[in-house]
């Protein structure tokens, strides 16, 4: 070093001056890749939570369409059963109905034939 003159000593400065510029340049790249790579694992994080959410959210919705077709199946059951009370009350209604008015038919055949209806 001592056969260095001071324009060798300078060059020698200056390619070290842009050496540590480069270096800090790559340090400032690296700490700018890290923050994205924490961002990007924060993002990686809230992604698994909402997928969570949503996985447990689906199973709700699929509980609740379990629900809805066992009730909607016993309302048709119910809604079957009131139909056929329904038509048993208006089988019974139209009997009764024949009754009566078979009844009024034999008390008018009775009137008619001039006997007289004691039936009262």
């Amino acid at each position: 070093m001592a056969n260095m003159d001071a324009a060798q000593f300078g060059a020698i400065l200056d390619r070290l001056g842009a050496l540590e510029v480069g270096l800090d340049a790559s340090r400032a790249q690296v700490q700018a890749q890290g923050a994205l790579i924490a961002q990007q694992q924060d993002e990686i994080v809230w992604l698994k939570d909402e997928a969570s959410v949503l996985r447990t959210h689906a199973a709700m919705a699929s509980l609740c369409v379990e629900q809805l077709q066992t009730s909607n199946h016993q309302l048709q059951g119910h809604i079957y059963r009131q139909d056929l009370r329904i038509m048993e009350l208006h089988r019974k209604a139209v009997t009764r109905d024949r009754e009566v008015v078979r009844g009024q038919v034999e008390i008018l055949r009775k009137r008619l034939a001039g006997t007289p209806f004691t039936g009262y």
